[in-house]
């Protein structure tokens, strides 16, 4: 599974994509991008603490 670590860490890299992109709507996109692994994080930290647990199976198993 993906850490919230690693999340955090593919945001900032989106970010720093988009800004060396020149074409403004694809820096928005990247952006767009980096935020919803940002949001993604915070809820995955938020349900962990509280008690829940993640259900979802690391999908990459299924292409072996």
């Amino acid at each position: 599974m993906v850490t919230t670590k690693e999340m955090r860490l593919f945001a900032s890299e989106c970010r720093k994509w988009g800004r060396e992109i020149s074409n403004p709507s694809d820096r928005q996109t990247f952006f767009r991008v980096a935020q919803t692994w940002n949001d993604t994080a915070e809820e995955t930290d938020r349900i962990l603490r509280e008690g829940g647990r993640l259900e979802a199976k690391d999908l990459r198993t299924k292409l072996n």
